[in-house]
């Protein structure tokens, strides 16, 4: 079990308050939360409340997120005041990746990405999970960004017939506690 506090914008995550043994880090840890399946997770009965909860660790290169054991999520006494929350405006950015998402490429499915994992990105896209760019720097390194409408919302179904493929997008890059996100309007994400 995992504790933590709840949050739902723009995805469902858990956040977990610096210094303690999940989070030894100096700062907040945000690990966004999935459901079963190809399903985004549902913490509506659970926003903003300090819980525990159980899953199952979702990782790749550092990056991770935890898939909810159906029925465990339960209130927990908040150990101390509220973890804090911080927000980073990182400006605009023009980069050049794929949209995947964010469950199977992180570790649920192998390979996760390309046009072989594109019909089952739409899926779990569509059913809730969060959407990621992966985008490489010259040397091959991966890069993540969960992305967001240009709103700081969850994209409706006009992002679909754009993932799974090689995309440019332009928009506004910001980091949440430990996380990064890019704001970007549909017509700023081009196939190429």
């Amino acid at each position: 079990m995992v504790q933590g506090y709840l949050v739902s914008d723009p995805y469902p995550a858990l956040l977990i308050p610096a210094g303690n043994e999940e989070a030894p880090a100096e700062a907040t840890v945000r690990i966004h939360l999935v459901g079963g399946g190809k399903k985004g997770a549902d913490i509506s009965d659970w926003h903003n409340q300090f819980v525990k909860l159980s899953g199952t660790l979702i990782e790749r290169d550092q990056q991770s997120m935890l898939e909810l054991v159906a029925g465990s999520i339960e209130t927990a006494n908040l150990p101390g005041p509220a973890p804090s929350s911080s927000t980073l405006a990182l400006g605009q950015q023009t980069l050049v990746g794929e949209i995947v998402d964010s469950k199977c490429h992180l570790g649920v499915m192998k390979p996760g990405e390309g046009e072989a994992h594109r019909a089952c990105a739409i899926r779990c896209i569509s059913g809730g999970l969060p959407p990621m760019l992966v985008s490489r720097d010259t040397d091959g390194n991966a890069r993540y960004m969960l992305l967001t409408n240009a709103e700081g919302e969850v994209f409706d179904d006009e992002l679909l017939p754009k993932i799974g493929r090689a995309v440019r997008i332009t928009g506004m890059v910001y980091q949440r506690d430990d996380t990064l996100f890019m704001r970007a309007a549909t017509d700023a994400i081009v196939r190429l």
